[in-house]
């Protein structure tokens, strides 16, 4: 992506700005280097800044291309009619034709009329520029809108005849939709770019551009296809921190990632975010400062600059104070309004179809519903307290503050909760008639046959067992919160699933199967009462959906009890701990523990130097040597090197924050351990530690190795890293 992003000469973009969209911006490269005459459809979500990524590779077009011309060109809501979107279509091409034909990018962030750009136009390319303007506003032929559209934007080809080959974006395709006569501009350009050596990329909101397809609408024009969706939410983090470094927004992980949750990982809104914060001097360094800069945003900054474009262009004046009205009314409501009484007050169904190509609203067999993202409420409460009732700015900012904090806990643990989930509904999507052992659904066999071995020695022990399950073949998995709405008051719609099947692939009533399955909360093993209410929670799931053939399946952090268990099996329902259920994942996609899933099994920590903290780090580690099946003769010698290495590295280092770090994780085979803190460095080997002047650290290190299997002091640049390693035996 390094050559994304560096050349400002047109858009004022910066690299950082595109952090996050390594694998977009090389998909487009590799579309713009595949030659002439192909087409691309890119649909993306409203704010994910594909606008952005597009004009990044138009200026990378422009700086590494040597013949393809490339165009960037935006239909904007402001255009009132298609001929006025194509007029300045036309405009745009021939300006940025003749910047890039004569090396000069300056000329396309200019604004010379027509007459001027016939004047500038390199000698090879004077006379049918000039031919082409001419014939534009004087043939007879093209006095209706239609013909005068369709030579406007076929301007490419005409060009691509002598000589003047493109690369054509076409970005904001939804705005069409509220265009007088907006129909032809779609119609036309699937009549244009079917045939002829110009590539074309269109790009609009996901709804639009997928109806438009599937409608046929851009004609016999065969497209590839690409989607620009909310980034990933490390990929938003890494945002987050690469704008904030550039605009000098002082922030951190916390208030980063509140920040993020809430702006729905989308690329617009982070940059809003911290650029008002940069503007007014605003630091981001706890959820109180996020939420003040945020519904500052969204009140009057450029959060709510983006819903006021939208609006306006959909309902100007007092119309769009109505709208207001209607949403805010919707979002109270909290439910499905009549599309008729929003026509009969906008008076226009196009302005429906263009917000909800925008994700304003959703329409749905005749009915409204508001959109789904908080960003847009909360514009839409903040806006109508200010414009409707007239509340003061202040006061309406500070209730937006209040309840952002009520709500942020609760967000952030939610989100912390569903970043560790199983995805039960993908889990249940692999089912296709594979037989498993039985002891993945049945907790208690599992830790009696299993508990403290690693995973590797499970599934090797799991091939001999006798008792099976043969799972169904899923064709529909779903969060089980779609089926029954009451669930999603109890529980992340991505911890419960219901999956559809047949047993045995046999398409009949009788083989038909439902599987509902949820992951549960429980710090140790679940208890009989917890087991029996979700029981009942997944069997109202079968009994609201009228299903009569149905096996229910409850996952526990830490399995379940014995009493548990029992209700388990008088439910007829199976129970799993989190290891076995990651097991089963790995199982059924035949490959092996993920990277997330790995780390998992290995912890960190800091502990403060002096008050005896050495006892709380092995505390930890003696926990974590008990799950991985270590004895505990073996525990207490892992305890003491332990202790011993953090004393000696609060003895020894000087250190400047007066911390130790612990890292400590099972492989399969052996506990490793490492102990790393900052300040004075050791400079020879362990050897010459144990048998150098300082007593002390010598007698500690030689217990040490006494004690563990393998010691080792590591040179670090800035302190010391002690690395001990215990075998598990037997």
């Amino acid at each position: 992506m390094s050559d994304f992003g560096q050349n400002r000469a047109f858009f004022a973009h910066l690299a950082e700005d595109l952090t996050g969209r390594e694998r977009e911006l090389e998909r487009l490269g590799e579309f713009a280097e595949s030659g002439p005459g192909r087409a691309l459809l890119v649909s993306s979500a409203p704010g994910t800044g594909a606008s952005e990524i597009l004009k990044a590779l138009y200026e990378n077009r422009f700086v590494r291309s040597h013949d393809t011309v490339p165009v960037y060109f935006k239909f904007e809501a402001t255009d009132a009619t298609a001929r006025d979107a194509a007029q300045r279509f036309l405009h745009e091409f021939l300006l940025q034709l003749i910047a890039f034909r004569r090396g000069e990018p300056g000329i396309a962030t200019s604004f010379p009329g027509l007459q001027e750009l016939e004047g500038m136009a390199p000698p090879a390319d004077e006379a049918w520029i000039r031919d082409l303007i001419r014939s534009c506003y004087r043939d007879t032929e093209l006095s209706t809108d239609a013909a005068f559209i369709a030579k406007a934007l076929g301007t490419p080809q005409r060009a691509a005849v002598v000589g003047a080959k493109s690369l054509v974006i076409l970005d904001g395709l939804e705005a069409s939709l509220i265009f007088e006569s907006g129909s032809l501009i779609p119609e036309a350009l699937g009549r244009i770019y079917a045939n002829g050596d110009c590539s074309v990329i269109l790009s609009g909101n996901s709804s639009f551009v997928s109806e438009a397809a599937n409608q046929g609408r851009f004609g016999k024009i065969e497209a590839e296809r690409m989607s620009v969706e909310p980034l990933e939410f490390e990929d938003a983090g890494r945002l987050f921190e690469a704008i904030t470094r550039s605009r000098g927004v002082e922030s951190s992980e916390q208030a980063r990632d509140l920040a993020v949750k809430i702006l729905g990982c989308r690329t617009y809104f982070i940059q809003a975010l911290l650029e008002n914060a940069a503007e007014h001097g605003s630091s981001l360094r706890n959820f109180r400062e996020v939420l003040a800069c945020y519904f500052d945003s969204a009140l009057s900054g450029r959060i709510a600059g983006y819903y006021d474009d939208i609006l306006i262009s959909a309902a100007s004046g007092e119309k769009r104070t109505e709208l207001l009205e209607l949403l805010e009314s919707a979002y109270e409501q909290n439910s499905p309004t009549d599309l008729s009484s929003w026509v009969k007050r906008l008076r226009s169904a196009d302005a429906l179809r263009y917000l909800e190509s925008k994700e304003v609203i959703s329409l749905k067999a005749g009915r409204v519903l508001p959109g789904a993202s908080e960003i847009l409420k909360d514009y839409v409460r903040s806006r109508t307290a200010l414009e409707v009732r007239g509340e003061p700015e202040a006061k309406i900012v500070s209730r937006g503050v209040g309840e952002g904090l009520k709500r942020a806990a609760g967000k952030m643990a939610a989100h912390y909760r569903g970043r560790s989930s199983l995805g039960i509904a993908s889990v249940l999507a692999s089912f296709d008639c594979q037989t498993v052992p039985a002891a993945m659904f049945d907790y208690q066999e599992f830790k009696k046959k299993f508990k403290g071995t690693d995973r590797s020695g499970i599934i090797r022990k799991m091939s001999s067992e006798s008792k099976s399950v043969l799972l169904p073949q899923v064709f529909h998995s779903d969060s089980a919160a779609a089926f029954y709405g009451p669930l999603s008051r109890l529980i992340e719609s991505d911890r419960v699933a219901l999956a559809v099947g047949f047993e045995n692939a046999q398409y009949d009533d009788e083989n038909e199967v439902t599987w509902i399955a949820a992951e549960i909360d429980s710090k140790l093993e679940a208890n009989e009462e917890l087991t029996a209410f979700w029981c009942d929670r997944l069997e109202m799931v079968a009994v609201a959906n009228d299903i009569r053939r149905f096996k229910t399946w409850l996952i526990a952090p830490e399995g379940f009890s014995q009493a548990a268990t029992e209700v388990l099996k008088s439910r007829g329902a199976y129970g799993s701990s989190k290891e076995q259920a990651l097991l089963l994942k790995a199982l059924l996609t035949k490959g092996e523990v993920s990277k997330e899933e790995e780390a998992a099994a290995n912890f960190s920590f800091t502990i403060p130097i002096g008050d005896d903290t050495e006892l709380i780090a092995a505390h930890a580690v003696e926990d974590i040597a008990r799950r991985s099946g270590f004895k505990p003769k073996e525990i207490n010698q892992i305890k003491t090197a332990l202790v011993e290495a953090c004393i000696n590295a609060a003895e020894h280092s000087l250190s400047p924050d007066k911390k130790i770090r612990v890292d400590a994780g099972f492989d399969g085979t052996a506990l490793l351990i490492t102990v790393s803190n900052r300040g004075v460095r050791f400079a020879g080997s362990i050897t010459e530690a144990e048998e150098g002047s300082e007593q002390r650290r010598g007698w500690g290190l030689r217990l040490i190795r006494s004690l563990m299997d393998d010691v080792r002091y590591e040179r670090v640049d800035d302190g010391s890293r002690l690395t001990m390693s215990k075998k598990k035996r037997g």
